[in-house]
Order: C-alpha cells, then structure tokens, then sequence
C-alpha cells in the first residue's frame, strides 16, 4: 500500500515542474518577440522563476526523504518487537508443553534436568530481553500487544520454574509424587498461555497490517492444545 503522504510530494513536484516548463515557454516566447533592450530583463526573471522552482523541488524532496526515514525507522523498531515476541511466545509454548509432558511426570529423579534445564535457560532469557526491551520502541500499534505478551509470559515462565525447584527440593520419593500432581497445577498457566497468543495474535496482525511485517505463526503444541482431555495414562483422581 503506497503512502499517501508520498504520493501527494510526488504530485506537487510533477505539478512544480509543470509549472516551470510553462513559465519558461511563455518566457521564451516573449523573448523572441521583444527587442535587443529587453533580452538582459527576461533573462532575470527567467532565472529568477528557475530558481524558485528549483528551490521548491529541493525541499519538496528533503520533506519526502525525511518522512520516508521516520517510517523506515518505525518499521525497523516494529520488526524488532515482532520477532522478540514471536520467539518469547514460542519458547514459552515448548517449556509448557515439556512441563505438561506426561512422560515427563514418569521420567528420572531430576524434573529440571537436561532438555528441561536447556528450554528453561532459552525461555528465561528471552523473558529477560522482552523485559529489558525499552517500551518506547515498539511503535504505538504494537505497544499494548507487546507489554501483554511479554506480562503474560513472564507469568507462564515463573510459575513453571516454582514448580520444578519444589519437586528438585524434595527426597527422590516424594518427587514422584509432585510431578505426578504437577499437570493439574499448571491449569492456570495454560489460561494464561492462551490469554498470551490473544496478544500475540494482535500483535503480529497490526505488525503485518501497519508496517508491511511478514506473519510469523506459532501453533499452539499438541501438550497444551488437548490440555485436561481424558486419556489412558491420565493420573487418578
């Protein structure tokens, strides 16, 4: 979609040229009709006229130019966001899920250990760039998607991390049974992770809408998709 704002600069700097190539002719036409005396006069105001348009069309493209810089630059500060968002909200959506696992629930003595350390260190880190992100970047359609996404993952990731260093604290025993009541703890942060794709739903439609910006989607993990459906290895009641 073209800008409007750079259509009309290109429009009154047609209309501006026009008007000089006018001028000039009407010059030059009267030019030839007058006598030797009056050649040194139109010559002036000719240039005079030249001048001016030049001056006009300069400052024509700097204003252009100058706009055309700011909305490159707000595009750049949006794809930024865009992407943080998108790679906070994925992440955040893979550690639900391994925390969901119910394999996970069956696995060693260590719930916090291996791929579940790794996608924990990912996930935090990412929750820290979002949060040392400056507001003031993301341009105004994003802000409000942005500031929620980056709350509500903050929430998902803290609350996971809770639940692994209780189950990590206790003797290899009373372990099992924690990670075994863990799925029904994390009811609350499967809410929220949908509240979290609401954001980010927004977030990278008004990137795509007002700054041109790709579509990055993010399915939603099987874990969390079939979240509290019946199946054979649920836990008993």
């Amino acid at each position: 979609m073209r800008n409007p704002r750079l259509v009309l600069g290109a429009g009154a700097s047609i209309l501006a040229a026009f008007a000089g190539i006018l001028l000039f002719s009407i010059g030059l036409a009267h030019l030839l009709a007058a006598g030797p005396g009056e050649v040194t006069g139109w010559v002036q105001a000719i240039g005079s006229i030249f001048a001016v348009v030049a001056g006009f069309g300069v400052a024509a493209y700097q204003v252009q130019k100058q706009r055309e810089d700011v909305r490159e630059e707000m595009r750049e500060r949006a794809r930024a966001a865009h992407k943080l968002a998108f790679q906070a909200y994925r992440l955040i959506g893979e550690r639900l899920a391994t925390a969901l696992s119910r394999k996970d629930r069956k696995s060693g003595p260590a719930s916090g250990a291996g791929q579940f350390d790794l996608k924990g260190y990912r996930t935090t880190e990412m929750v820290a760039a979002m949060r040392e992100f400056d507001t003031g970047r993301p341009p105004t359609p994003l802000i409000e998607s942005f500031v929620e996404l980056r709350t509500r993952v903050f929430a998902i990731n803290e609350r996971i991390s809770q639940l692994y260093e209780r189950e990590d604290s206790q003797s290899p025993e009373d372990r099992v049974a924690a990670k075994a009541l863990r799925y029904g703890k994390l009811e609350s942060s499967v809410r929220v992770y949908a509240r979290a794709g609401e954001s980010y739903t927004a977030l990278d439609a008004a990137a795509r809408d007002h700054f041109g910006i790709e579509s990055l989607g993010c399915a939603v993990p099987p874990a969390i998709a079939t979240y509290g459906a019946p199946t054979e290895d649920a836990a008993p009641e």
